[in-house]
């Protein structure tokens, strides 16, 4: 904001310029908190059977192919969501191509998350990774924590 002269402006330079920056943040705020919404909306038209366990937290179960096990679906949004990645994992250990090989068992594979951006569509995305775990299901192993105490 222009300041013609000392005693012209409405304030120091400094104010007026966190006040308009206020004004911009709540904007995105806003904006962003709207669209927090509308994701986590495609989520449960989606995906009629996922659950809200805590404020930002998400489940569905699975059966897999053999009809007798469920493993569990997690999906975490942050507070950075949606401008950051949601977090899918499933709560059982295993492998997979589309699971990390860390032990977190994180969903990495699918390709909108790696590229993840605010205007992909969370709840297509959620369903796609159970297709493609009901398709192609995970194989479940071990904890590494128990591995190492056989040992």
């Amino acid at each position: 904001m222009f300041s013609f002269s000392r005693g012209y402006g409405g304030g120091p330079p400094q104010q007026q310029t966190s006040q308009f920056n206020s004004g911009n943040n709540a904007s995105r705020n806003t904006a962003s908190q709207m669209l927090r919404k509308q994701q986590v909306e495609t989520l449960f038209s989606e995906n009629p059977t996922v659950r809200e366990t805590k404020d930002g937290i998400y489940q569905i179960g699975l059966m897999l192919s053999d009809k007798r096990t469920i493993i569990t679906l997690r999906i975490a949004l942050g507070d950075g969501f949606p401008v950051s990645a949601p977090v899918l994992q499933i709560m059982t250990h295993a492998t997979h191509p589309w699971l990390s090989s860390d032990g977190y068992c994180r969903v990495v594979g699918h390709p909108e998350l790696v590229n993840w951006n605010p205007h992909c569509n969370l709840g297509k995305l959620v369903k796609e990774t159970v297709q493609e775990f009901c398709q192609r299901p995970p194989v479940l192993s071990e904890a590494p924590r128990q591995q190492q105490q056989q040992q």
